[in-house]
């Protein structure tokens, strides 16, 4: 930034531009350093979102020896990956509107039922929020608790209370995010 405002800063120096002109230039490039540094910030949030959600898919799956696996497990696996995919490539390319493989099922089912796209990627946010809630909100074990045939229920707490501040503060952000895509979605 500090170069391109001394070569806008020349330019006004030479004439070749006013000082209205500049600071309009200076202004406008600022704004829009500021929308791609916020949108490059979601695409890093939504990257590692997604692998915490896809690990807490292969969590479940590991702790039920399979058993919650199909209900829950690999659905969280799935979105994770593919939000780790869409953001991951976004990344990459400096695009923001790359589909993964999951979210395009959830289309292509939208369209099939007589729906549209945008209907099926609203489909797939609210599943991607459902998930997140059933991980935030389900039981685990509570640090301390021991067994001596089986768990008792107060072994176990909702997994909200074993994460940090700052982890439920990211929850809360990557739901304010989701909840926006949503919104926009609905727009359209």
């Amino acid at each position: 930034m500090a170069y391109y405002v001394r070569q806008v800063l020349e330019d006004v120096r030479n004439g070749r531009l006013t000082v209205d002109e500049g600071l309009l230039t200076i202004e406008t490039e600022h704004k829009h350093l500021q929308k791609s540094s916020h949108e490059v910030g979601k695409q890093v949030a939504g990257l590692i979102s997604g692998g915490v959600v896809a690990a807490t898919g292969v969590g479940i799956c590991y702790a039920s020896v399979g058993l919650a696996c199909g209900v829950a497990g690999l659905p969280m696996i799935a979105h994770g990956s593919n939000n780790m995919y869409e953001n991951g490539r976004n990344l990459w390319t400096g695009r923001s509107d790359v589909v993964g493989p999951v979210r395009g099922l959830y289309q292509k089912a939208s369209v099939a039922v007589g729906g549209t796209e945008n209907q099926g990627s609203m489909a797939y946010w609210l599943a991607d929020m459902g998930l997140a809630g059933y991980g935030v909100f389900r039981s685990v074990v509570k640090p301390g608790s021991w067994k001596l045939f089986h768990r008792i229920p107060t072994d176990y707490v909702p997994a909200y209370k074993q994460m940090g501040k700052g982890a439920r503060i990211f929850e809360m952000y990557i739901a304010w995010l989701t909840y926006n895509q949503i919104a926009d979605e609905a727009e359209k």
